[in-house]
Order: structure tokens, then sequence, then C-alpha cells
């Protein structure tokens, strides 16, 4: 097997460099030339390895084979920035206040990157009398960035009682989501910090789920 040679570098992970180590394989260049090393980031062209004594390498993304350069467009997420708005519906009457969440996803890095992501949004409530959580709306959508670097994922509008009756809900809080196709995390943006912490538990319950303190099921 022909070995690849690359030249050697430091690598200082800034901010805007697209982070990530994937298991070991074998890269090989348009001129046969091949090496077996982790993929550890990618910025600008260049496409940064990590051969198994350690060494780090960088390359030109062009110089790879064809089927590397596809693996490449999906193989590391881009970084995206998730706004959340949430509006009260006009429709609000004496017994029910009519609400939706929306998140905005903006592709914040400059790579090329046509997989597939998953948004999921989750409304957050609590009963005025009880401990528990509910969950009040929950939707998800897979999108690409292929045509833009903004996606738009609309919640459902939901209604909760009003807060003076005895089982009155309000709103509290909300987990918003993205995953790429295989179910890695890409982002998670919340308000609260416990929802954060525990999104893995929250994002299991389907809507009109009512979770106690540690996130579990209840009927309280």
């Amino acid at each position: 097997m022909k070995r690849l040679k690359l030249s050697t570098t430091t690598i200082i992970l800034f901010t805007f460099f697209l982070s990530l180590t994937i298991e070991a394989r074998i890269w090989k260049d348009k001129k046969g030339n091949e090496i077996e090393a982790e993929l550890m980031s990618m910025q600008a062209g260049k496409v940064f390895l990590k051969t198994s004594k350690g060494k780090t390498l960088r390359i030109s993304k062009k110089s790879l084979c064809e089927a590397d350069q596809k693996f490449l467009a999906t193989a590391i997420p881009p970084k995206v920035k998730i706004d959340f708005k949430k509006s009260q519906d006009r429709r609000s009457d004496g017994y029910y206040v009519y609400m939706t969440g929306e998140i905005t996803i903006t592709k914040k890095s400059s790579p090329t990157y046509s997989g597939k992501l998953k948004a999921t949004l989750i409304m957050i409530g609590k009963y005025e009398n009880k401990t528990a959580f509910l969950i009040l709306d929950k939707v998800s959508k897979t999108f690409t960035f292929n045509d833009s670097k903004i996606f738009v994922l609309e919640g459902n509008l939901f209604k909760m009682y009003n807060s003076y009756y005895y089982d009155g809900q309000k709103y509290i809080g909300y987990i918003a989501l993205i995953t790429d196709a295989d179910g890695k995390l890409v982002e998670v943006k919340s308000n609260r910090k416990e929802f954060l912490k525990d999104y893995e538990k929250i994002i299991k319950f389907k809507k009109g789920a009512m979770l106690d303190r540690k996130f579990k099921a209840t009927t309280i």
C-alpha cells in the first residue's frame, strides 16, 4: 500500500473550526496513495487527520479521491445558531391561552455540508397546583442546508387552561435540538439549565406527557 505523503502541522482549534474526531479509516488521494487516520477537523478547504502515532496531518480536500470527498460532504455537520421565539395567539379567551413556538436555525460555518439534519422543538409547561412538568408541544422535521443557510421550524398551536383555574397551566420553557442523520447531537438550546442538563430524558416523551422533577413519567 502506497503511503499518502502529507505535511505535518500544529493545529489550534479556534471557535470557527469544525472540530470532531471520527473513527480511523483509510484515506486515498487522486494518485492512489493511502493512509489510515482519524478525521479531526476541516477548515478553509483543508482536512486535518491524526495518525495512530499521534501525528497531525494536513491535506487539501481537492487532492483526495472522489469517494473521500463525498464522505467529507456529510462527515462533519456545520456549526449552527438557534434562535427561539414564542407568541400568544389572539384567540386566547377566558378558559384557554393559545400559544406557539418557533425556532430559526442558521448555518454559521462555511464548509459545504450536504447531509440531512433533524430539528426538534419541545415546549414545556407546568400545572399551577402541581409540581409536574407537561409537554405542551413537540414537533420535529428533517432538513438540509443545500438551498439556504436558514431553516425555520414552526411549532403547533397549543392551548393551556388559564392559570387562575385550579388546574391552570403555564408555559415555562423550551428545548431546541439539532441532530445529524446518525442521531448525533449538533446543537441544543434551552432557556432553563435543568432542561439543558437532562434534555436526553425529556426528548423521549411525546406531546401531552407529564413528568416529575427527575423527568420521569408521572400521573401526579
